[in-house]
Protein backbone atom coordinates (compact mmCIF):
# COMPACT_ATOMS: atom_id res chain seq x y z
CA UNK A 1 0.00 0.00 0.00
CA UNK A 2 1.98 3.27 0.06
CA UNK A 3 0.48 6.65 -0.68
CA UNK A 4 -3.19 7.32 -1.07
CA UNK A 5 -5.25 4.64 -2.81
CA UNK A 6 -6.62 5.57 -6.20
CA UNK A 7 -9.60 3.21 -6.17
CA UNK A 8 -11.41 1.65 -3.21
CA UNK A 9 -14.60 -0.43 -3.39
CA UNK A 10 -17.13 -0.99 -0.61
CA UNK A 11 -19.64 -3.75 -1.39
CA UNK A 12 -22.87 -2.65 0.28
CA UNK A 13 -24.16 -5.91 1.74
CA UNK A 14 -23.38 -8.22 4.65
CA UNK A 15 -20.29 -10.21 3.75
CA UNK A 16 -19.33 -7.57 1.19
CA UNK A 17 -15.68 -6.74 0.69
CA UNK A 18 -13.88 -3.47 1.27
CA UNK A 19 -10.87 -3.52 -1.01
CA UNK A 20 -8.34 -1.43 -2.88
CA UNK A 21 -7.70 -1.98 -6.57
CA UNK A 22 -3.92 -1.93 -6.87
CA UNK A 23 -2.25 0.23 -9.56
CA UNK A 24 -0.48 -2.76 -11.14
CA UNK A 25 -3.55 -5.00 -10.97
CA UNK A 26 -4.97 -7.19 -8.26
CA UNK A 27 -6.73 -6.26 -5.07
CA UNK A 28 -5.86 -5.67 -1.42
CA UNK A 29 -8.60 -6.68 1.00
CA UNK A 30 -9.15 -4.08 3.74
CA UNK A 31 -12.16 -5.61 5.51
CA UNK A 32 -15.62 -7.15 5.26
CA UNK A 33 -19.09 -5.84 5.99
CA UNK A 34 -20.39 -7.54 9.15
CA UNK A 35 -23.80 -5.81 9.42
CA UNK A 36 -25.60 -3.71 6.82
CA UNK A 37 -28.62 -1.84 8.17
CA UNK A 38 -29.05 0.85 5.49
CA UNK A 39 -29.57 3.70 5.82
CA UNK A 40 -28.86 3.90 9.55
CA UNK A 41 -25.87 1.67 10.40
CA UNK A 42 -22.97 -0.32 9.00
CA UNK A 43 -20.39 -2.42 10.86
CA UNK A 44 -17.26 -3.80 9.22
CA UNK A 45 -13.98 -5.49 10.00
CA UNK A 46 -10.94 -3.34 9.23
CA UNK A 47 -7.41 -4.55 8.47
CA UNK A 48 -5.80 -2.58 5.60
CA UNK A 49 -2.28 -3.90 5.07
CA UNK A 50 -2.75 -6.60 7.72
CA UNK A 51 -3.88 -10.18 8.00
CA UNK A 52 -7.66 -10.54 8.53
CA UNK A 53 -6.84 -12.17 11.89
CA UNK A 54 -5.67 -8.72 13.03
CA UNK A 55 -8.89 -6.97 12.07
CA UNK A 56 -10.39 -4.28 14.25
CA UNK A 57 -14.08 -3.37 14.02
CA UNK A 58 -15.67 -0.14 12.82
CA UNK A 59 -19.30 0.86 13.36
CA UNK A 60 -20.80 3.86 11.59
CA UNK A 61 -24.22 5.12 12.62
CA UNK A 62 -26.02 7.73 10.52
CA UNK A 63 -28.54 10.00 12.26
CA UNK A 64 -30.75 12.19 10.07
CA UNK A 65 -31.08 15.70 11.48
CA UNK A 66 -33.21 18.49 10.03
CA UNK A 67 -30.87 19.50 7.19
CA UNK A 68 -27.85 17.25 7.62
CA UNK A 69 -26.70 13.81 8.70
CA UNK A 70 -24.67 13.17 11.84
CA UNK A 71 -22.14 10.32 11.67
CA UNK A 72 -21.17 8.48 14.86
CA UNK A 73 -18.07 6.30 14.53
CA UNK A 74 -16.94 3.63 16.98
CA UNK A 75 -13.65 1.87 16.19
CA UNK A 76 -12.90 -0.98 18.60
CA UNK A 77 -11.26 -4.40 18.75
CA UNK A 78 -7.78 -2.95 19.14
CA UNK A 79 -6.66 -5.97 21.16
CA UNK A 80 -6.36 -7.86 17.85
CA UNK A 81 -3.23 -5.79 17.16
CA UNK A 82 -1.38 -6.92 20.28
CA UNK A 83 1.59 -4.73 21.18
CA UNK A 84 0.84 -2.31 18.33
CA UNK A 85 -2.68 -1.53 19.57
CA UNK A 86 -2.01 1.76 21.36
CA UNK A 87 0.18 3.16 18.56
CA UNK A 88 -2.32 2.21 15.86
CA UNK A 89 -5.26 3.54 17.90
CA UNK A 90 -3.54 6.91 18.33
CA UNK A 91 -3.02 7.18 14.56
CA UNK A 92 -6.62 6.38 13.70
CA UNK A 93 -8.14 9.13 15.85
CA UNK A 94 -7.01 11.93 13.48
CA UNK A 95 -7.13 9.55 10.53
CA UNK A 96 -10.89 9.05 10.62
CA UNK A 97 -11.45 12.81 10.78
CA UNK A 98 -9.36 13.13 7.63
CA UNK A 99 -11.11 10.27 5.79
CA UNK A 100 -14.66 11.29 6.69
CA UNK A 101 -14.13 15.04 6.87
CA UNK A 102 -12.00 15.57 3.80
CA UNK A 103 -11.69 12.56 1.48
CA UNK A 104 -15.33 11.49 1.71
CA UNK A 105 -16.67 15.04 1.41
CA UNK A 106 -14.57 15.64 -1.72
CA UNK A 107 -16.40 12.72 -3.37
CA UNK A 108 -19.79 14.18 -2.46
CA UNK A 109 -19.16 17.68 -3.81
Amino acid sequence: MGGLPQEVHFETREGGRIYEVLPKGGEALWGRVLHWDAPSRVVFSWHPGRDPGQATRVQLRFVQLATQTEIDLIHDGWEALGDEASTQHAGYDPGWYYVLGQCFMEKLT
